[in-house]
């Protein structure tokens, strides 16, 4: 009977929120020895042990207690109280289960029924240390020695690196080197017993068209950031966490990034099409549409579930947002292209700045979208908040601005949008701040994300009008450079705290200038691996380049299905694997794609 009991508990412990879990845990050890002695990490988390001798838990109950240390000036939340050990008459134990990617503020106080008194046994203090699969103890006692002791040492997340990035290097090799010498192998395997005739060539008058320069470390870089989403997607996780809300990590990067390249191609593209001579302006203009349309479209269909409601649809998300900034800014480039003839090579100041000069008209543009921006974020009255606030509301501050979550930004898209079109899955910002529905892909987020796709453009306008490599990369340094300085001035090198804080769910421009320069830098040390010193062939990631929107539409459809994915234990090995092998099925798709010269332009 206690094993079915057992076994009941396990199965529905995972389902019940934290405070419950931690009284389902404290059920299961007092019941089980087993359990006692041997926990088991089931879903990565680290297990505190609180205990106390000779209390009387009736009258004076001591509670523990917790908050995440990112969420600023924020109440305490309950966890569990010490209750009786069944084992020892005069120990009192609780449990509390701590996510490691956090750091906490921890603080155990005993409060008195009768006379509502309390006493504070550990006064609030920060432990950052809680590790995968660990477990932890502080014992109290009269001299208050509240000092937190590792009793079984936790995993290394580290170890499934030892062979894992390994792993990964010697299928990227492989890839190149297949890639490099594909065409040999292929004669070599196919080639016939009989000598082939002498081929006669009949077109030694004919003058041969001049092949379009093709830049292979953009699709390189753009596949590049398809394939880091799609490895984040699988949902290894421990370098991939989301910040809950201001800060940077790598998953905060990957979305940038295509932005970014997908801004390169807009000048290269509409250069050509435009110097055509029967090119028409308003018949492009209708493709623009057409294809922004299109990705807005069909976001909007992989945003919604199985149980889709109109009055609960989510408008906005990933697609929508590259749909908004491709027309954007392929809509200006389209206003004001002019033949790159007209802004002749000169031997004064101005062949330094030739990009610069053809593009006043967009420069002056973008950015007075970024001024308009920056009024609106802290000159809008948002009712209930303080103007210019852009924290994420809920229990920061103890809840005094517990509805004012993105300030302006937030806002907006609830008066537009309305609340139920808003995202509600927001995992990481409700565990640590309590907050309800936000939308990270909103309408006033999209402005400072135009201006990193305008950045893109800046370095596809460089590759057109210098044509020496180290003149690209000179430039690309450069502002590299600039919007480095800028970043960090705005947010005083302080991604949380400074000015204006590094906050990816409400895209500030500090944001965008950050992931800008990464971007510039990645751009130029893709362009001297591929096209100056082509030491790479920037196989595999430039087959998924090729390919890149199609690839993450399949990946958004398919990625939690067999042979895909499948369940596998929370084990870092295992899914380090599955994260590996997801990203390896796309790439392989992608590679029989560019092998069947199958190209879907979306």
């Amino acid at each position: 009977m206690t094993e079915k009991i057992l076994a009941w508990i396990k199965e529905r412990k995972e389902r019940l929120p934290q405070s419950h879990r931690a009284k389902c845990l404290f059920i299961l050890k007092s019941i089980s020895p087993v359990f006692t002695n041997d926990w088991k990490c089931v879903d990565v988390k680290a297990l505190l042990e609180v205990e106390a001798f000779n209390i009387d838990p009736f009258n004076q109950q001591i509670h523990l207690e917790y908050q995440f240390t990112e969420c600023s000036e924020c109440n305490l939340l309950y966890l569990s109280s010490l209750q009786p050990d069944p084992k020892n008459a005069s120990r009192f134990i609780a449990y509390g289960e701590f996510d490691p990617n956090f750091s906490y503020q921890i603080q155990i106080s005993q409060k008195n029924r009768q006379n509502q008194t309390e006493r504070i046994f550990c006064p609030k203090f920060t432990y950052d240390q809680f590790d995968e699969c660990g477990v932890y103890r502080i014992s109290i006692d009269d001299k208050s020695n509240c000092s937190v002791i590792n009793t079984v040492k936790p995993n290394n997340i580290y170890r499934v690196l030892y062979y894992g990035i390994p792993l990964i290097l010697v299928i990227l090799i492989g890839m190149n080197l297949i890639e490099k010498y594909y065409d040999r192998l292929k004669t070599i395997l196919t080639r016939s017993r009989t000598e082939p005739k002498e081929e006669i060539n009949l077109d030694c008058g004919k003058k041969v068209a001049k092949k379009k320069e093709r830049f292979d470390s953009i699709d390189t870089f753009r596949g590049l950031s398809i394939i880091v989403m799609i490895f984040n997607q699988y949902g290894w996780g421990t370098f991939f966490y989301h910040c809950a809300w201001s800060g940077l990590n790598l998953s905060a990067f990957v979305f940038p990034w295509f932005l970014f390249i997908m801004g390169v191609s807009v000048p290269i593209s509409m250069n050509s099409m435009l110097a055509k001579p029967d090119s028409k302006r308003l018949k492009i203009f209708y493709r623009i549409a057409y294809r922004s349309f299109k990705m807005f479209l069909i976001g909007f269909i992989l945003v919604s579930s199985f149980d889709f409601k109109i009055s609960e649809a989510r408008i906005f998300g990933v697609l929508q947002r590259i749909s908004i900034c491709y027309f954007v800014i392929a809509t200006l480039e389209l206003v004001f292209w002019k033949p790159m003839d007209s802004i002749p090579e000169t031997n004064n100041w101005k062949k330094y700045f030739r990009d610069l000069i053809f593009a006043i008209p967009h420069f002056v543009f973008i950015h007075l979208l970024i001024l308009v921006w920056f009024l609106i974020v802290y000159l809008l009255p948002v009712p209930g908040c303080p103007t210019g606030y852009l924290g994420p509301g809920g229990n920061e501050y103890g809840g005094k601005y517990f509805n004012c979550s993105g300030g302006a930004t937030g806002y907006i898209d609830k008066v537009i949008l309305g609340y139920g079109h808003l995202y509600s899955e927001l995992v990481i910002s409700q565990k640590v701040y309590q907050i309800d529905r936000y939308e990270p892909e909103g309408i006033w987020g999209t402005l400072p994300s135009i201006c990193l796709a305008y950045y893109g453009v800046v370095a596809g306008r460089i590759l057109l009008f210098y044509k020496d490599p180290k003149k690209r990369l000179i430039y690309w340094s450069v502002w590299a450079l600039i919007t480095f300085l800028l970043f960090g001035v705005l947010c005083q090198f302080d991604l949380k705290n400074g000015w204006l804080p590094v906050t990816k769910n409400i895209w500030t421009y500090s944001f965008t200038l950050v992931t800008a320069s990464s971007s510039f830098l990645i751009q130029a040390f893709f362009y001297i691996l591929i096209e100056y010193k082509k030491l790479w062939t920037g196989a595999p990631f430039r087959h998924v380049g090729l390919n890149s929107i199609f690839i993450y539409i399949c990946q958004s459809v398919f990625w939690f299905r067999f042979p895909v994915q499948w369940k596998v234990e929370w084990k870092h090995e295992e899914k380090f694997l599955q994260c590996i092998w997801g990203s390896f099925v796309w790439i392989m798709v992608s590679v029989y794609m560019y092998r069947k010269k199958i190209f879907i332009n979306i």
